[in-house]
């Protein structure tokens, strides 16, 4: 059986969260990244600062959520979302 998102792209239930996320997105990004084991914290932060890498690694941690969740998506979406709304798809955390 395959499983959606908890939390929609577009809807802010935590305010602290979605505070961090617009205001310091580096330290979602990387906690996100570190949470799926994607890679490191500080890996991730350099990775973000690397134009090609941080789309890469925002992609491959939704890809790690999803896979780990069994979240209906591919890593396309997952790129598309990397890099058109990038804000929105940190929230996966």
């Amino acid at each position: 059986m395959e499983n959606n998102w908890n939390v929609p792209l577009f809807e802010f239930k935590d305010a602290t969260k979605t505070v961090i996320t617009f205001s310091a997105p580096c330290l979602t990004y990387a906690k996100n990244a570190e949470k799926s084991k994607t890679c490191p914290f500080m890996v991730s932060i350099g990775a973000m600062f690397v134009p090609g890498m941080c789309c890469h690694v925002m992609a491959k941690t939704r890809t790690d959520v999803r896979n780990e969740h069994s979240i209906d998506g591919s890593y396309v979406g997952d790129c598309f979302l990397s890099v058109f709304c990038s804000g929105m798809s940190l929230k996966v955390g």
